[in-house]
């Protein structure tokens, strides 16, 4: 599985086990197929980005009880 299905499967699943789950296989697993990327530098910058921005948003709405589809 690449990041790129991985990432789409974050927003459709936010959980914090899949939230783990997707931080220890992206990049242990996953940067395998990011070695193949032509692009890969700005490719895993991107990632890094989405991690982010996402992380700190799914924190707030664990902690207020509100897990939301956001796809």
């Amino acid at each position: 599985m690449c990041l790129r299905q991985a990432q789409f499967k974050f927003w459709k699943a936010c959980k914090r086990s899949f939230w783990f789950k997707i931080n220890i296989h992206a990049l242990k697993h996953d940067l395998k197929c990011l070695k193949k990327e032509k692009n890969k530098q700005s490719y895993w910058i991107k990632i890094n980005i989405h991690a982010l921005k996402l992380d700190p948003k799914f924190e707030t709405k664990k902690k207020q009880g509100s897990i939301e589809d956001r796809h």
